[in-house]
């Protein structure tokens, strides 16, 4: 039941960041460094008649008429610059991380959103960025932050001093 929720949990927050995002196409991570927005327009139709007069043809057969219609949809792209946004999410449960990966990399001046659930009060640290997630058990928390800064950096229970994964910053 606990994963189920933080199953539950996780998919929220990133449907959120998703919604955020702006066009962000993946919840764990963009690749590009910008997103790209498309508006289509309302087709255009375009209608094209030929016809010969008089009402018959200079060989004495009757004249044709031939229309054509195009139909055409058009769209605008535009590309706005933007930081890459980087969701990592872990889950603590019984003193280990049972979901999760040992490193996460990252480029700088990536936007990244860290969640973490666990079963225990706790304390997450973000070294190097001074940043800190208060835990409750069964409860997500999370931190924002911009990794300006180049470098392998620990994520860490500071309580029990548990490191979590490794983040490299490029």
């Amino acid at each position: 039941m606990t994963r189920f929720r933080s199953f539950v949990v996780l998919a929220l927050f990133a449907v959120a960041v998703a919604a955020c995002s702006e066009g962000a196409t993946d919840a764990t991570s963009t690749s590009a460094t910008s997103t790209t927005t498309t508006t289509a327009a309302e087709p255009s139709t375009t209608t094209t008649t030929e016809a010969t007069s008089p009402s018959t043809t200079s060989t004495g057969a009757p004249s044709t008429t031939t229309t054509t219609t195009t139909t055409t949809a058009t769209s605008t792209t535009t590309e706005r610059p933007g930081p890459k946004v980087v969701l990592i999410a872990i889950e603590i449960a019984g003193g280990q991380v049972v979901v999760g990966e040992d490193e996460y990399e990252v480029e700088r001046d990536s936007v990244v959103e860290l969640l973490v659930t666990a079963d225990v009060t706790e304390e997450v640290h973000v070294h190097g960025y001074d940043e800190f997630i208060d835990l409750v058990p069964g409860e997500s928390g999370s931190v924002t932050f911009t990794a300006s800064i180049p470098g392998i950096f620990e994520v860490e229970l500071e309580g029990s001093g548990l490191l979590l994964f490794d983040l490299v910053v490029r």
